[in-house]
């Protein structure tokens, strides 16, 4: 379990629920607190989140990672001009990571052979669309909750999060920001590492079929595909409160 910090939560300014498959975005000013729960177990979240000023400071996981050598209660996420987004003041569960690339819709295809599938980049796409951000803007994620430890061989893993339903991260903000959450797909670990999924011949050949796609540019408009991504992503809350 991570570790919890005495503070008191001020009056609930509102609450966002992301279900899963879907992302939600939000405003948080500096000085308030953006709390992300896990409302039903072993769901990564996905965080993103741009300066409310100017949309070319956001939350930067390279800054995070030459700043930090893990996220602990305590810790400040740093933007990509090296400035203090969001400070870390509760955290239930104590296992994140800054490491792994959001899915998209290349994911999806070269690794399941689906090409119509919502992504997490997709979704904040569309979240984020009213604030003016484009999908090339769109930065790398902060996956809350996710667990995905470094072995001795250094090797990346990819395990089970080890959230229950209810446990949360709750973040000081220190720039007015537009924040963008969307739940991740669950997926599971086969013997605590990720493994590619053993396919069929149809499906094999679904997916040979989605990588010819990508390599020659060429977009059909849409395609029922043989086998979707494991598992749907459950929802997850975005709350803003007053520090």
């Amino acid at each position: 379990m991570g570790e919890s910090a005495p503070f008191t939560v001020g009056r609930l300014r509102y609450e966002v629920v992301a279900p899963g498959g879907e992302a939600v975005a939000l405003t948080v000013g500096a000085g308030q607190l953006l709390e992300v729960a896990d409302r039903e177990g072993q769901q990564v979240a996905d965080l993103i989140a741009f300066a409310a000023r100017d949309r070319t400071e956001g939350l930067s996981t390279g800054h995070t990672r030459s700043a930090l050598l893990r996220l602990v209660v305590g810790d400040r996420l740093q933007s990509n001009w090296r400035r203090p987004m969001f400070e870390i003041v509760l955290d239930d569960v104590g296992v994140h990571d800054v490491i792994t690339a959001m899915c998209d819709a290349r994911r999806h295809a070269l690794d399941y052979g689906v090409l119509d599938h919502p992504s997490c980049r997709s979704n904040l796409t569309q979240a984020l669309r009213p604030w003016g951000i484009a999908e090339w803007q769109i930065p790398a994620p902060v996956n809350l909750f996710q667990n995905a430890p470094i072995s001795g061989d250094r090797s990346f893993g990819n395990q089970v999060p080890t959230s229950r339903a209810g446990d949360r991260i709750v973040l000081l903000c220190h720039l007015d920001a537009v924040v963008g959450v969307s739940p991740g797909a669950r997926r599971a670990a086969a013997g605590g590492a990720a493994r590619a999924p053993l396919l069929g011949e149809a499906e094999a050949r679904a997916v040979d079929q989605a990588r010819t796609l990508f390599a020659s540019s060429t977009w059909p408009t849409r395609r029922t595909s043989t086998r979707a991504p494991s598992a749907a992503g459950r929802s997850v809350s975005s709350r803003s409160c007053a520090a």
